[in-house]
């Protein structure tokens, strides 16, 4: 009685009508899972095992990884003008399918189907599992399907007519041919890019994407079409080692383009971990059941992309810009993966709508990830744009520093010259001078004997009142000790020498001096003491020296009013020397009856400071040596060096020392001919 009821219940649901150019029959279809194997195609039809049919819960009966045998059976009644029907599974990666077709009176022959028989025999050149059938019209026809598969159990079983059928192929073949054209196309845009820059992540996503096509034409069947059209047993091998392997090449590419190594080491291992394992297992999914492999890998292609979106997200909030279309890229494709993941577990069906929306996804995706690779090149070219600019920047400075270390090096080197000159012209005097004023000034002394008028020398006589006797060899007599002046030299002649002497260590004292000072300012050594100082007084101070020192033609010129008193708060001779070095440059250059002034108020520039400004009447500087006559070692032309003597130091220190009082000096040349110099010291409150 059940059995009974149930073949009515059975019968009951599995009728359906054409009547339309293409019908889906998994709403109209029962199923029975027979995990022993051992069902017969004669008990079905015998309805030995009605009472197990049941109904799918979903329009397109989907039961994921599998290793059971399922048979399906429904009615159909042809409503249409044409006998001539096609029917398909329109997922072609089902190993074993058997179709046979009954019609009243008459049982059909098998028609063997699936991805293990030669893609050659095919009734049409598509993919798709599909037969042809005649159904005549009016007539009634049952179906049976026996289905077993390694891979996921999918039955998008639908009934149609041939001109359906031509139409449903051409709009598959077309959208997967352009999704293969784009992504293909954007692989040799891509791998050119590599050529051209030398990118390595431009091959990387070449590669990548290059990749994604073998992975999508293995799982939608067309890599046994195309390439393994003769050989089952290859075209069905390539679906999961390839599937694994470019999911192992995504988290290369997502490593080196997220640029993970410098940003986290944990991150990297994980990463890189991920990869070597993915690359093992697509080694792996050659020696190990399919089914088996399909169940460790599935899982792991939709972790993979969720590991990446999770990466990607932490370096856009870490500031790294590259990631922005990056992240938009992976949840997109992250879409795609889980879609085609719940396809294969059986929660979607597979239809040409989710085919579509793969398809795009993944287009976009990938234009996407050329976006993020063309914004992360060109970062990373501007970014070398600017490190090339500050290296060409530094090799300019490099060279101007090595052009003025030249330049110092020949300065040093024609002031130690020049120093050489300076010092030698004074040491002359003071090693050459007081031997002759010690010989003007000494005598030796001598044994006489006053018979013979003959003297002897003796060295061990030191003065008049030696207390020894001595005679003479010749005559016998008494010699006495008499005094004797070797070089007669008159006393104006010893005060001039002398004169000369003292000039001399003068001047080597002002020559050490200056090289002493000019050591302490560039070692940061000068230490100033803060004075309350007269400027008029200064002044005078620094007029009647400088008169002493260059006694000629020039008079100075005091252009201030007398009555005039301003305080200012200074090292008085550190000051005073400024004066004296200015003075003497003013001397030294300006020619005989001319004139040098000096003047001082307070600045109008500068408040708080006064300005001390002394001229003369000379050739003037020329703008150029304007720039660098404060430097150390310079001088107006170093060929003033034969006729103005001088180390070249003296401007360099005059600018230290009013630097350190927090002034500044400055030269100029004047309407009127000659030069004027001027600086500025710190009024006293």
């Amino acid at each position: 009685m059940v059995h009974l009821f149930a073949l009515i219940i059975s019968t009951s649901l599995t009728g359906v009508v054409l009547d339309q150019p293409s019908l889906e029959l998994g709403p109209h279809s029962l199923y029975l899972e027979d995990t022993t194997g051992e069902i017969t195609i004669r008990q079905v039809r015998a309805g030995e095992v009605d009472a197990q049919f049941q109904k799918h819960e979903r329009d397109v009966p989907n039961f994921g990884l599998s290793n059971s045998i399922y048979w399906f059976k429904v009615n159909v009644e042809n409503r249409l003008d044409t006998e001539r029907l096609v029917f398909s599974n329109r997922y072609g990666l089902i190993d074993n399918f058997e179709f046979y077709l009954d019609l009243p009176g008459i049982e059909g022959s098998p028609q063997f189907g699936g991805d293990h028989l030669k893609f050659s025999k095919r009734y049409r050149n598509h993919k798709s599992i599909h037969f042809p059938l005649e159904i005549p019209r009016g007539q009634t026809a049952t179906l049976y399907i026996r289905a077993q598969t390694n891979g996921s159990m999918q039955l998008p079983m639908v009934i149609e007519t041939e001109y359906a059928f031509d139409n449903f192929t051409l709009a598959d073949t077309s959208l997967w041919v352009l999704f293969y054209g784009v992504m293909l196309a954007m692989c040799i845009y891509h791998l050119l890019l590599y050529i051209s820059l030398r990118e390595i992540q431009y091959a990387l996503c070449a590669g990548f994407l290059l990749l994604i096509v073998l992975t999508n034409a293995a799982l939608n069947g067309d890599t046994l079409r195309y390439l393994f059209p003769n050989n089952p047993y290859w075209g069905n091998m390539t679906v999961l080692p390839s599937l694994a392997f470019s999911s192992s090449f995504f988290f290369l590419f997502s490593t080196s383009f997220l640029d993970v190594y410098r940003w986290s080491s944990r991150w990297y291992k994980t990463l890189i971990s991920l990869f070597y394992f993915y690359a093992g297992l697509s080694v792996l999914a050659f020696f190990i059941d399919y089914n088996l492999a399909a169940r460790l890998i599935a899982p792991l292609v939709i972790l993979s992309p969720l590991v990446v979106t999770t990466v990607a997200f932490q370096r856009w909030r870490n500031g790294y810009r590259p990631a922005r279309f990056f992240l938009l890229a992976w949840p997109i494709f992250l879409g795609g993966t889980i879609l085609s993941g719940l396809q294969k577990k059986g929660f979607l069906p597979s239809t040409f709508i989710f085919d579509v929306i793969q398809v795009g996804g993944g287009m976009i995706a990938a234009l996407l990830i050329a976006f993020a690779l063309a914004d992360k090149i060109q970062i990373l070219q501007r970014e070398r744009r600017e490190t090339a600019r500050a290296l060409a920047s530094s090799h300019k400075q490099l060279e101007i520093a090595l052009a003025e270390a030249r330049e110092a090096n020949t300065l040093k080197s024609h002031f130690l010259a020049n120093m050489s000159h300076e010092v030698r012209t004074p040491l002359n005097a003071l090693l050459n001078l007081p031997p002759l004023v010690l010989q003007a000034i000494s005598c030796d002394f001598l044994w006489e004997c006053k018979a013979c008028s003959i003297q002897f020398q003796d060295e061990t006589l030191k003065s008049m009142d030696d207390e020894r006797a001595a005679h003479c060899p010749d005559c016998g007599d008494p010699m006495y000790v008499v005094a004797f002046q070797p070089q007669e030299v008159s006393l104006p002649e010893q005060r001039t020498m002398l004169a000369r002497v003292e000039e001399s260590a003068n001047e080597l004292n002002n020559i050490l001096s200056g090289v002493l000072d000019y050591a302490q300012i560039e070692a940061g050594f000068l230490k100033l003491a803060n004075e309350r100082v007269n400027a008029r007084d200064l002044i005078h101070d620094a007029v009647v020296l400088a008169a002493d020192k260059n006694k000629n033609d020039i008079k100075p010129e005091l252009d201030l009013d007398i009555e005039q008193s301003l305080w200012i708060a200074c090292d008085e001779a550190y000051i005073l020397n400024v004066l004296m070095h200015l003075f003497d440059n003013a001397y030294k250059f300006s020619p005989d009856g001319s004139r040098v002034s000096v003047s001082f108020a307070k600045a109008e520039v500068d408040p708080g400071m006064v300005q001390f400004t002394i001229s003369d009447e000379g050739p003037g500087i020329s703008e150029e040596a304007q720039k660098v006559v404060f430097e150390g070692f310079r001088q107006v032309e170093m060929g003033h060096t034969r006729t103005h003597r001088g180390s070249g130091l003296g401007l360099a220190i005059c600018k230290g020392i009013v630097e350190e009082h927090g002034g500044k000096i400055w030269i100029e040349n004047r309407i009127q001919g000659g030069t004027s110099v001027s600086f500025t010291v710190p009024l006293y409150h």
